[in-house]
């Protein structure tokens, strides 16, 4: 898969929204809930991209599709087990990472609608192009 088919409109928009969560975050909550939201847009930022990758591989089909499934269920696990992780261990705001995390669905939302359907139309592109 070709690296520039991941950083498309919807992965720019769900970028600039945790930015400017982020930054927004800062006057009314101060640094320690801004960089906690800046960490949870960091996690679906990533989270966005492991699963475009491994949904277009999961749609391509063939005998390596269900183990690309798999992957999926256990990039949930890893992922829930990361939140875990930041929000008791390394002691950052849960609602901080929480409002992070938002930016996936809000970026893809305002993606979406500003630019259409790229994600799904270059995802089934690829699909067409590898097969």
């Amino acid at each position: 898969m070709n690296q520039a088919k991941l950083i498309d409109p919807v992965f720019l928009s769900i970028l600039g929204c945790g930015v400017v969560l982020s930054v927004g975050a800062y006057p009314f909550a101060g640094g320690p809930f801004a960089l906690a939201t800046a960490v949870g847009a960091g996690c679906a930022l990533v989270n966005w991209v492991i699963s475009r990758a491994a949904l277009a591989r999961v749609m391509r089909g063939g005998p390596t599709a269900s183990a690309w499934g798999l992957a999926m269920l256990v990039k949930f696990g890893l992922l829930a087990a990361l939140l875990w992780l930041l929000v008791v261990k390394a002691q950052f705001d849960a609602f901080g990472v929480l409002l992070g995390l938002s930016s996936m669905a809000i970026g893809t939302i305002v993606g979406t609608s500003l630019f259409g359907p790229t994600g799904a139309q270059s995802i089934t592109e690829e699909v067409v192009q590898d097969a």
